[in-house]
């Protein structure tokens, strides 16, 4: 797996972090940065921005399939690709690949106008080409019950240290509403986007939610809507 620096970068990748990103109310303490050594075994999760180097605008967004990510559908609300760009593995200037966003389905229960309901900010990007060097972290199913009285993973990027990926691997998990669940982490602008992650049976990571929004403390995270696995399935049949 080689990392590239950013002078490498073909197109337009964010380097802020902030106006397009979580709705928050407040300050709150953020998500600590792992250790390289920690950030380095998730090089599938990576930054989604657009408009240059100098945008203050970004999610965060996790690789799924060769060519799928998902994020938050408020991450790409604005009508088609608008130039974005997945950085994946992205460290201090250094990434491992970087590839244009080609199409953004956002739930169709999504609305732009904001009158939908949280549970569907969510959404698929399908990439410009696959990403083959990075190994990615699949969606996960929930056993009857739910994440309630679960402990999970929160990883993600920033505004506070927006070149370096972010985490806590101890955050619980309690049922919000039907389809959302809050998760007991901090979260700030840049986060959106991110995925809830728990180990399975074998320890490996799988996606089992999407940071949507904050809420006192922590997040408020959409749990992976049969929409979404019906959208990924019928991608990777083609």
């Amino acid at each position: 797996m080689q990392r590239h620096s950013l002078c490498q970068i073909v197109g337009s990748i964010l380097i802020g972090m902030g106006s397009a990103t979580l709705p928050v109310a407040a300050e709150i303490e953020a998500l600590p940065p792992l250790a390289d050594e920690i950030a380095a075994q998730f090089p599938a999760i990576g930054r989604l921005g657009h408009g240059g180097f100098r945008t203050q605008q970004g999610c965060t967004a996790t690789l799924i399939a060769p060519n799928l990510i998902v994020t938050a559908a408020h991450c790409v609300a604005e009508t088609g690709h608008s130039g974005r760009v997945f950085v994946a593995g992205w460290s201090r200037g250094d990434y491992i690949a970087a590839r244009d966003s080609k199409r953004e389905m956002r739930h169709p229960a999504y609305a732009l106008d904001g009158t939908h309901h949280p549970r569907n900010d969510v959404a698929l990007v399908v990439l410009d080409s696959p990403i083959d060097d990075v190994t990615p972290i699949p969606l996960g199913r929930v056993e009857e019950g739910g994440l309630h009285g679960t402990e999970v993973a929160l990883i993600g990027y920033h505004r506070k240290t927006p070149h370096l990926l972010s985490g806590d691997f101890n955050c619980a998990a309690t049922q919000f509403a039907v389809g959302l669940v809050y998760v007991g982490c901090p979260v700030i602008n840049g986060n959106s986007g991110g995925p809830v992650l728990r180990e399975n049976k074998d320890g490996a990571w799988q996606v089992v939610g999407v940071v949507s929004s904050q809420r006192g403390g922590g997040a408020i995270a959409v749990e992976l809507p049969i929409w979404l696995r019906r959208e990924v399935a019928a991608h990777l049949r083609r």
